[in-house]
C-alpha cells in the first residue's frame, strides 16, 4: 500500500507541475521582433538623456525602438536597450510585483508628487493585455502605423512574455 501511495503521489505531483507550468506566461527564446515606445509627451518639462543615449528628435517627447531580441520578458528586451545606450531606466525592485519603473531617461514619475505621475505599460498582446483596465492609441504620427488601440498589460515587466511583432508601450501619465 505505501508503494501505491508514493507513487499516486509522484504522479499528482507530476500533473500539478504540467497544470502550473500550462498556466504560466511563455518567455520563448525565439527571436522576435518587437517595438517599444516611450511616450513621455504628458510630462511639463524638458527631457535630457543621459551622456551617450539616444535624444529625442527635435521638441518629440516619445521614441520608437526596434528590436530583434531573444529575450523573454519586456523587463530582458528592456535590460538590452539599455545596454545599447537607447534609453534609461530606473525602479524598485520588489519580491511581490518584480520591478516598477520610477523614471525614464532621467524624467521621474512621482506617484504621491504633485501632480501625480507614473508609468504604464500598454501592449499588443492578445492575451497579456486588457482593454477594460485602460487603452493607448497608436496614432500613425507616432509609430508610423495605421491607428491601433492597445490594451493595459495585465502584468509587470518583469513577467510581461514578448511576443514576435509586439508594440509595447511606457507611458508617462499624469493622474
Amino acid at each position: 500500500m505505501k508503494k501505491f501511495t508514493k507513487a499516486l503521489l509522484l504522479v499528482l505531483a507530476a500533473v500539478m507541475l504540467v497544470a502550473v507550468s500550462a498556466c504560466a506566461p511563455s518567455t520563448s527564446r525565439e527571436r522576435k521582433e518587437v517595438v517599444i515606445i516611450l511616450d513621455l509627451q504628458a510630462y511639463a518639462g524638458e527631457i535630457t538623456v543621459s551622456e551617450g543615449v539616444d535624444p529625442y528628435a527635435e521638441g518629440q517627447k516619445f521614441k520608437t525602438l526596434e528590436l530583434t531580441t531573444q529575450a523573454g520578458t519586456l523587463y530582458e528586451a528592456m535590460e538590452e536597450l539599455t545596454a545599447e545606450q537607447k534609453f534609461t531606466y530606473s525602479g524598485t525592485v520588489s519580491s511581490a510585483t518584480g520591478v516598477m519603473i520610477d523614471t525614464v531617461d532621467n524624467v521621474k514619475a512621482d506617484y504621491y508628487g504633485d501632480p501625480s505621475a507614473s508609468y504604464m505599460i500598454y501592449c499588443s498582446s492578445t492575451d497579456y493585455a486588457n482593454t477594460e483596465w485602460g487603452t493607448y492609441t497608436l496614432l500613425p504620427e507616432i509609430y508610423g502605423e495605421s491607428e491601433a488601440v492597445l490594451g493595459s498589460a495585465i502584468a509587470g515587466i518583469s513577467s510581461l512574455p514578448l511576443e514576435d511583432g509586439g508594440v509595447y508601450v511606457i507611458l508617462y501619465q499624469v493622474w
